[in-house]
């Protein structure tokens, strides 16, 4: 007989011994029969279900977007350590997530979502880059989140409807173009927008220079947030060869916002040559760019009302406003407020533009050249602690470090 078997005994007989303890005995026999019947139906030992809710389904490898259709809406579909696939357009009426098994990473040979609606995709693991959306029509309600992308990535958007599209921790380091100039393609297929499409890149990192943007919008998307927590490093021109290589750039957008960003030691920044650029809103960045860089580090044209608050232009980091390629376009009543401008703002073709509390003489807690977000934060004898317009400290307002927003 077994010591586990002779353990069993023990404890039954003594149980035995009063009203209460064969109650007890009554359930311990009867539990130890059910957890023999599932041990002899998977021949092997006692398995312990998951928590209630945890998984709908686990599968250890093969077609996600199959293995969905088995999944109730707003379910969740677990994946154990394996290589899985998605090519397919799969819709569910609510928020439907796939995720490893806590411990798990996982990798996607494919992850073309095509048109599908109300799907999110979680890592840990590795992606080769993803598809959204086709020439025709777009994806919706679609969640990408904690992989690194081993190649670019592509977002089509040309229905004039909301995305809702979040693009969420995906590194991309030393990526090539995808179906833009960018690593991380946002392309509006010519077709003119009037709702917000609701895209956002956030808590992402751009490293390298590819050879490609990091991010690039083009035909006439609509509503692009870029931001907070992505990072943006050492996206460098002389890196590029024939590519021109921007960390952001957009041509043909309109209403994109870039938000709570850091950008370190790339040759251009935020940026829009062409008078079509539609940045509406630059707030609470850090923009440093690479000491040897001759080009405008941000520049905006032909922009309707755009906001450009508390953000910090570093050492020889400067914003340009002018009248673009064709030199004809005109950006109106930009609000210029509460910045750090230690490269200096060079404004023309600005119809109607305000400049306030900006300020050019910082102290930085992380010494005159900074080298993490935190660094360029202002020390409490710095200019600009404390007298901000809204009552806190002129430049980026540091909510939340890169990643974690």
């Amino acid at each position: 007989m077994s010591e586990a078997i002779k353990r069993f005994f023990v404890v039954l007989i003594g149980l035995l011994r009063s009203e209460r303890g064969v109650a007890r005995a009554r359930i311990l026999v009867a539990g130890t029969i059910a957890a023999s019947a599932i041990a002899i139906a998977v021949g092997t030992t006692v398995v312990t279900p998951p928590p209630p809710g945890t998984c709908d389904s686990t599968i250890s490898s093969g077609s996600v977007s199959t293995a969905l259709a088995s999944v109730p809406a707003g379910g969740v579909l677990c994946l154990n350590n394996g290589t899985y696939s998605y090519n397919a357009a799969v819709s569910k009426a609510s928020l439907t997530t796939v995720k490893p098994v806590p411990g798990a990473s996982v990798t996607y040979s494919s992850l073309s979502m095509s048109t599908s609606n109300n799907i999110r995709i979680e890592g840990p693991g590795t992606i080769p880059g993803f598809a959204i959306g086709t020439n025709t029509s777009s994806g919706t309600n679609l969640q990408i989140s904690n992989f690194t992308s081993n190649s670019n990535a592509c977002i089509q958007a040309p229905q004039n409807v909301a995305n809702n599209i979040l693009i969420d921790k995906i590194v991309f380091n030393n990526i090539g173009q995808s179906c833009t100039e960018g690593r991380l393609g946002i392309h509006g297929l010519n077709t003119s927008k009037s709702v917000n499409q609701n895209i956002q890149v956030k808590n992402s990192t751009f490293t390298g220079s590819g050879p490609s943007d990091g991010i690039q919008g083009t035909g006439e998307p609509r509503g692009i947030i870029i931001g907070p927590g992505n990072t943006f490093q050492n996206i460098l021109e002389g890196g590029c060869g024939v590519v021109h290589c921007d960390s952001i750039q957009c041509y043909g957008c309109s209403d994109v916002r870039v938000r709570g960003n850091y950008f370190y030691n790339n040759s251009t920044l935020a940026v829009d040559f062409d008078c079509n650029s539609g940045y509406t809103e630059m707030t609470d960045n850090v923009f440093y760019q690479e000491p040897a860089s001759a080009a405008n580090a941000v520049v905006i044209t032909g922009s309707p009302s755009p906001l450009i608050a508390h953000n910090t232009f570093g050492p020889n980091t400067n914003l340009q406003i002018y009248g673009g390629n064709p030199g004809n376009c005109t950006t109106t009543n930009a609000n210029i407020s509460n910045n750090i401008s230690q490269g200096g703002f060079n404004i023309g073709n600005c119809t109607g533009c305000t400049q306030t509390n900006n300020i050019s003489n910082p102290i930085y807690v992380g010494g005159s050249t900074p080298t993490t977000w935190a660094g360029w934060a202002l020390a409490s004898n710095s200019p600009g602690k404390g007298t901000a317009t809204d009552g806190g400290d002129v430049g980026a307002r540091q909510a939340c470090a890169p990643g974690s927003c």
